[in-house]
């Protein structure tokens, strides 16, 4: 009598077994009133800013001068102004336009007169008021498209000023394409040293 009643509970257990997923994965099962189980989803809180002051965009350095170097080349270029300066950082020449500024600065002249005459014309945009003393020409190098690229560096008092570097683009044609750099404008810092090298040691 033992045997058959561990018997009728065993085949009672397998058939448990087999029926309750049976009833999980029917199709009455997805549509049961039973309310589903909930998801918790987490995300670390957010980071506080690291100042609530608003940044601060220093303005062009010279406005009208902007809007002189547009007007005469007929709204042909592109400016871009440094957010922390307010030098100017990248002139852009449209290339449907190409000769727009090298026409109105030095037309037919060598790419150097050019870059000569756009400094002394528009090197105000970059914080550069006297390019003979404020900039050095250190050279040029043409590519295989005969593309140019004159460099120079800015000096404050004959010293080198740190990233104080400017281009002057011009295509294989000598039309000035584009000029961009960094200037470091209004320096006021002395370049006369406070120690001899004697003492520098």
């Amino acid at each position: 009598m033992k045997a058959k009643t561990l018997i009728i509970l065993g085949v009672l257990a397998v058939l448990a077994l087999m029926v309750v997923p049976a009833l999980a994965l029917s199709p009455l099962a997805a549509t049961s009133s039973a309310p589903a189980a909930s998801t918790i989803s987490w995300a670390p809180p957010a980071k506080p800013a690291v100042s609530s002051e608003p940044a601060q965009t220093a303005k062009p350095l010279d406005p009208d001068g902007i809007d002189q170097l547009i007007t005469a080349t007929n709204g042909a270029v592109q400016v871009s102004v440094s957010r922390a300066t307010g030098a100017v950082r990248f002139i852009a020449v449209s290339p449907t336009q190409a000769d727009a500024l090298s026409a109105q600065l030095a037309p037919a002249q060598a790419p150097q007169a050019q870059a000569d005459a756009f400094w002394a014309e528009y090197g105000s945009l970059f914080g550069i008021e006297d390019p003979a003393r404020q900039l050095k020409y250190v050279g040029s190098k043409t590519d295989r498209l005969g593309a140019t690229r004159l460099e120079y560096r800015q000096v404050h008092d004959g010293v080198p000023v740190f990233a104080g570097i400017l281009f002057v683009h011009f295509n294989d044609r000598d039309q000035m394409t584009a000029v961009n750099g960094v200037s470091v404008p209004d320096i006021t810092v002395t370049s006369t040293p406070r120690l001899t090298a004697e003492q520098a040691g």
